[in-house]
């Protein structure tokens, strides 16, 4: 497979790369650039860059067929999240505009497609040779000489698209060409491709820069469009059950159904259902993340000295529950008439848990129509 496209016209890139709708509204596109792989792990990536009512915004978006790691940190989301929006600062937009001059991509492709021209010259020419051919006047038979086999591809080609329409930077502009590293059945090209390696080398030099910049913020902001769902639920326990009812227990839920977001939930019969904004998820994320759940599988030593836990039986069983976009859903049994007395840091990182559990479910039931009030 060897197919090389260009436009002059940057609308064509709403047909072959950035949809429309994945712009807010209102966004003027400066920047697009994508690049994906024949390999395991990251398949592909892409930067765009557009302005919204006087900010500049950076977005990342990845796909990746299977995975290299476990993402079980902040900085395994960083790497990893499929998804990431950020704001830049004048500075950044600074570094960005020179380093995508300095790159000097239109010269560089000058020189790819002179190359590319010789190359697809070539595969003609080569290919020809396997053609059906009618052997001297008279003779009514027909030579066939047999094409050779297809190498079999595991993986989609390498693919690499640009489009940039950014007064003062570079106007008018957008490339795009898919192509196999590995040798297909048409390929006995043996001169290498020095100026579309140059190519790429450039591109993915500007493209890790803006990588480094969207895992700075990343590590910064861990969790913020990190989060499909929250939910926590108190069942009945022994004394708490009423007969008869639809519901045993209560529930508070964030999550987005049909691209939007909902609070909904339960306490007993009374049930709500209420959509909220962005606001609404970003408070989340944000009290979310300052949580730590490591006290709910601590690890002590000699020098803790005696560990003294609260258990207790007669209570609801209260569960919380969480799915995110690039590390692993997480299921947590938190009893709250439980805990730790001793040691001190236990009990106290213990009660920590609890009341940032209890600040996100008292925020989300703020949301609701229906009063939480007494069980």
């Amino acid at each position: 497979m060897r197919r090389t496209v260009f436009f002059l016209a940057l609308l064509m890139l709403f047909g072959v790369g950035v949809k429309a709708q994945e712009l807010p509204e209102g966004a003027t596109l400066r920047y697009y650039g994508e690049r994906s792989f024949e390999q395991y792990g990251l398949s592909r990536h892409s930067f765009t860059i557009y302005e919204q009512a006087g900010t500049t915004y950076l977005m990342r978006t990845q796909n990746f067929s299977g995975a290299l790691e476990m993402v079980i940190d902040i900085d395994g989301i960083a790497r990893n999240a499929r998804k990431v929006t950020m704001p830049l600062t004048s500075r950044q937009v600074k570094t960005i505009r020179k380093a995508l001059k300095k790159a000097r991509f239109p010269e560089l492709l000058q020189t790819f497609l002179a190359e590319q021209q010789t190359y697809d010259q070539h595969v003609k020419a080569y290919m020809a040779q396997f053609e059906p051919r009618l052997l001297p006047p008279g003779d009514t038979t027909r030579q066939l000489i047999q094409r050779p086999k297809e190498h079999i591809q595991f993986h989609n080609p390498n693919h690499w698209q640009q489009a940039v329409s950014w007064p003062g930077t570079l106007e008018g502009y957008e490339s795009t060409h898919t192509f196999y590293i590995t040798p297909t059945y048409d390929d006995n090209w043996t001169d290498g491709h020095p100026a579309r390696d140059r190519y790429l080398t450039a591109l993915d030099a500007f493209h890790q820069q803006l990588n480094d910049m969207v895992y700075a913020y990343k590590i910064q902001h861990p969790y913020e469009g990190e989060i499909r769902s929250y939910q926590f639920t108190v069942g009945a326990g022994f004394g708490g059950h009423k007969h008869g009812a639809k519901h045993q227990g209560t529930k508070i839920c964030l999550e987005e159904i049909d691209d939007r977001w909902v609070v909904d939930g339960y306490i007993y019969e009374r049930e709500d259902t209420v959509t909220v904004g962005p606001e609404v998820v970003r408070r989340v994320e944000e009290m979310f993340g300052k949580l730590d759940f490591s006290i709910l599988h601590p690890t002590f030593t000699e020098k803790d000295g005696e560990v003294i836990r609260i258990e207790v039986t007669d209570q609801g069983a209260e569960t919380l529950s969480a799915d995110f976009r690039t590390r692993e859903s997480m299921r947590e049994y938190v009893p709250m008439l439980e805990g730790y007395m001793q040691p001190e840091w236990a009990a106290k990182a213990y009660k920590a848990l609890v009341k940032g559990i209890n600040d996100i479910n008292e925020y989300l039931w703020g949301k609701m129509k229906i009063e939480k009030g007494k069980l």
